[in-house]
């Protein structure tokens, strides 16, 4: 696998982005004023999405108060933190893909491609693919927001690593929980996925931030 400009964090970026337009363009396509059976339940999945991020965001905002909103990196604030570190290693960070996050994005990209695939064949599980589909895309970009607000080393940005670390294993839980219920029916791929998906979420779960 070959990073752009030699940074692998780049690369990541423009997965996330991918995966943040899939999103936007699912949400776009659900509009409250459509009425069809099953853009309603897509419209619920999705709901409960949104009101997830919001209700995360506000314990946030209670947590630490104005200083999320005035949070600014100083010049003097990078110098410092670079400053613990020498020029190697800090170039060693940046050039080392993290392998977590490799496992974890491979993964959700499978589940991904399954729960599509399961949704447009699968009436009696349409729902559950569904929800696989929509939340499971969420897992790598929280993953990658812990990564990048845990790396900023200042206690508004660890909050902040924390929320994303509990939203990523929120999202982790609900994509989970559809795969063992598509499981039931006796799908051996489903079976696999929700194994590794369960041993993934748990060394997420352990680091510690």
């Amino acid at each position: 696998m070959t990073f752009p400009s030699g940074n692998p964090w780049m690369f990541e970026r423009n997965e996330i982005d991918l995966l943040e337009e899939d999103l936007d363009e699912i949400y776009q396509q659900h509009e409250p004023s459509i009425r069809e059976p099953i853009l309603k339940m897509e419209g619920r999945v999705l709901q409960e999405q949104l009101e997830t991020e919001t209700e995360f965001e506000a314990d946030l905002a209670l947590k630490i108060g104005p200083l999320h909103f005035l949070r600014e990196v100083s010049g003097d604030s990078e110098t410092k933190s670079f400053g613990k570190e020498s020029f190697r290693d800090v170039l060693l960070a940046h050039a080392t893909r993290d392998p977590l996050y490799e496992r974890v994005y491979l993964w959700a990209k499978h589940v991904a491609d399954y729960a599509h695939d399961r949704y447009e064949h699968d009436k009696a599980h349409r729902e559950d693919a569904f929800r696989a589909f929509v939340n499971v895309k969420m897992i790598p970009i929280k993953l990658a927001c812990v990564r990048s607000e845990f790396s900023q080393r200042d206690s508004v940005s660890g909050q902040i690593a924390k929320k994303e670390q509990r939203l990523c294993l929120t999202y982790f839980t609900r994509t989970l929980q559809t795969l063992q219920n598509i499981a039931f029916s006796g799908d051996e791929e489903a079976i696999i996925l929700f194994q590794e998906g369960e041993t993934l979420q748990g060394q997420v779960q352990n680091e510690r931030i």
